[in-house]
Order: structure tokens, then C-alpha cells, then sequence
């Protein structure tokens, strides 16, 4: 083999190799993000309990909370009241060693936030952030709640302001979640109106009977003809039609003309 044959093949050699580990570190770093992605995450709980009492400050701190939100949380069997989900966001950097805990307000109630494991007990390399909630302070319906969180230790009196905060109006019981409400449940069965109604069909006339609600005054009362109910939800024909008001619950008969046969008659109050 010639000089210049060799060096082409020691070329080639070399390129293969440097070929074969740029695939090995691609490879590398596939596998690390499928591993992240596939359910690594750093196993840290938030346990807050409420108390004044707070860590002693060193001479360094954490860096600021990285964000704060507030919802209702979902409905299940460890939360049979509806209540508030707080939940917040830790950045991973290298002041993560410092950080002691989180301090969550609510209307003024404080809350200690601590972390089991300490974060520089876990590792979180690939992660930018860690969220966190608790789901521990019932909600009232139609109610305002100040929410507040701060990383502990606090920084220095004159540092970056390092807290977050939240103004969160919790729906009345119109929301699908607050009808779960024990007060919101007692107005539902409270309000619930139970009209009784009866017909009958005589000479082109359709009497109609029902009990009204001590909470209304004004009724609608159609006749109706379309094949179903389902029909009558979006073409109506309206064959006869009566606005009655009432004070007080109490049973009202009202009579409506009719044409045709009664069998596509419907009757909506």
C-alpha cells in the first residue's frame, strides 16, 4: 500500500471514529430526555402547616418564587369540600442549598411551606422549575382571597422584591364546581322548583294546571307543536301562547286554543 493510500484510509479511520462518538453523545442525550420525560421527576413534597414562625436568615437566601397561581381544585374523595388550589413554582439554580421553605398567605393566614427532601438532598439536573400546591383552604362561594408566597429565607431589606402575589374571586354557585358547595347545595334544593303540571285536551282548547313558585312572579306559558322535545329545544312553533303572574306559591289553571290533532303538542312553562 502506497503512503498516499494509507493516509486516505487513516482519513476515513478517523472520521468514522469521530463519527461514532458524536453519536454516542447524541444518543446520550436522547436517552436523557426520554428518561426526564418519562416520569424522573424529582420526588420532592410540600408539607405547610400554619405557624409565625419562621427559619432563621443566613447570610444568603434562595432565589425569588418563580410563580404563583391560584384555581379551585378539583373535586375527589380526599377533598369532599370544594377549596382552593394554591399552587407555585420553584426555580432549579445553585441557591436551591439555601432555600428552607415557602411561606403562603392567605387573607392574612400564613402558612410554612417546608420540603421533604431538602432539594440539595435530590437531583433535579435537566429541570428549570418544580411546582408545588396545596389544596388545604376551603372556598367560599362569591368570595375574594388575597394569596401571598415568599421564598424563606427573605432576602435583605433594599434586594429585589422576591415575593408573588394573587387577588382570586372564587364563582358563586352558578359554577359547575361551587354547586358542590354545602351552601351552594342548600339554595340549589331551596330554589328547586317543582311546577306539577297536568293538561288535558277539550273541544280545541288545552287546559293547563300548575303550581307556581314562591320565588317568581311572571310565567310563560307556550303551546307548542314539533315532533319531540328534542325538536321543540330548536324550531318552535308556537301555537297559542299566555303571560301569567302570580304572587305567591299556588296552583293556577290556565286554558290555550288549539288547532289540529293533540298528539305533537307540547306544552313549555
Amino acid at each position: 500500500m502506497s503512503r498516499i493510500e494509507l493516509r486516505r484510509a487513516v482519513r476515513i479511520l478517523i472520521r468514522y471514529i469521530l463519527s461514532f462518538a458524536d453519536m454516542k453523545i447524541l444518543l446520550w442525550i436522547i436517552l436523557f430526555k426520554l428518561s426526564t420525560a418519562n416520569g424522573s421527576y424529582p420526588q420532592i413534597n410540600a408539607r405547610c402547616t400554619e405557624t409565625d414562625k419562621w427559619p432563621s436568615e443566613p447570610d444568603e437566601h434562595p432565589s425569588a418564587l418563580a410563580a404563583l397561581e391560584v384555581s379551585l381544585a378539583d373535586m375527589h374523595e380526599e377533598h369532599s369540600a370544594v377549596a382552593l388550589n394554591i399552587s407555585w413554582a420553584i426555580n432549579i439554580d445553585s441557591s436551591n442549598k439555601y432555600l428552607r421553605g415557602t411561606s403562603i398567605s392567605v387573607d392574612g393566614k400564613k402558612f410554612l411551606c417546608q420540603y421533604h427532601p431538602p432539594f440539595d438532598e435530590v437531583q433535579t439536573a435537566g429541570f428549570e422549575q418544580l411546582w408545588f400546591h396545596y389544596t388545604e383552604i376551603p372556598a367560599l362561594p362569591d368570595k375574594w382571597y388575597q394569596v401571598d408566597g415568599i421564598n424563606l429565607p427573605t432576602p435583605m431589606v433594599g434586594d429585589d422584591i422576591a415575593s408573588q402575589s394573587k387577588l382570586y374571586s372564587v364563582p358563586g354557585c352558578g359554577d359547575e364546581i361551587m354547586r358542590q358547595h354545602e351552601s351552594c347545595s342548600h339554595k340549589v334544593k331551596e330554589y328547586e322548583w317543582k311546577p306539577n303540571i297536568a293538561s288535558k285536551f277539550i273541544n280545541g282548547q288545552v287546559e293547563v294546571s300548575f303550581t307556581s313558585s314562591k320565588y317568581a312572579t311572571e310565567y310563560d306559558l307556550q303551546l307548542c307543536r314539533c315532533a319531540s322535545l328534542e325538536e321543540c329545544h330548536d324550531s318552535v312553533i308556537i301555537i297559542s301562547e299566555d303571560k301569567s303572574f302570580t304572587e305567591g306559591k299556588s296552583k293556577w289553571t290556565k286554558t290555550l286554543n288549539a288547532t289540529g290533532p293533540c298528539d305533537s303538542l307540547h306544552i313549555r312553562v
